[in-house]
C-alpha cells in the first residue's frame, strides 16, 4: 500500500488541477495497522473494517456521508449500506450457486468462489450488475 498511497498523493500534488481535489478512503484491516509501514499520515483519517466485509461496506457508507456529504433525508440514501450489503450478498449467494449447479459439493463451491481470480470476480460482478439492472426496468 504504500507505494500505491505514495502515487496517489504525487498525483493529488503533482498532477493535473484536476487531482487536487482527489478524495482516499484508506481501509486497515486493524486500527492503526498503517504504522507499520506509514508513519506519517498525520491528520489522514484511516479507517479500519476488521476484516470484515460488512465492515468495509459501513465505513464506506460513513466515508460517503463525511466527504461527499450523503443527505440521510433522501429516501435511497437512508438504508444504503443495508442495500449494498444485501446486494454484495446475493451476488456472492449467485457465484456458489453456479458452481453448485455445475455439480460441486457445497465445500467445492466455496471453495472455487473463495478462490476465483479478481479478474474472474469483476467480469462476474459486471454481468450480475447488468442482470440485476435489468430485471429491475
Amino acid at each position: 500500500m504504500p507505494f500505491e498511497l505514495g502515487i496517489d498523493f504525487g498525483t493529488r500534488l503533482h498532477g493535473p488541477p484536476h487531482a487536487a481535489e482527489k478524495k482516499f478512503l484508506i481501509l486497515e484491516a486493524k486500527a492503526h495497522d498503517f504504522k507499520i509501514a506509514l508513519s506519517d499520515l498525520s491528520g489522514i483519517d484511516v479507517k479500519p473494517h476488521d476484516n470484515e466485509p460488512v465492515g468495509a461496506v459501513y465505513v464506506l457508507r460513513d466515508w460517503y456521508y463525511e466527504t461527499v456529504g450523503i443527505d440521510e433525508s433522501w429516501p435511497e440514501q437512508k438504508h444504503w449500506a443495508a442495500t449494498v450489503w444485501l446486494k454484495f450478498s446475493q451476488f456472492v449467494a449467485s457465484l456458489f450457486e453456479v458452481r453448485s449447479q455445475a455439480g460441486l459439493s457445497d465445500a467445492e463451491a466455496t471453495k472455487a468462489v473463495e478462490k476465483m481470480p479478481m479478474a474472474e470476480f469483476i467480469d462476474r460482478a459486471r454481468d450480475w450488475v447488468e442482470q440485476d439492472r435489468n430485471a429491475a426496468a
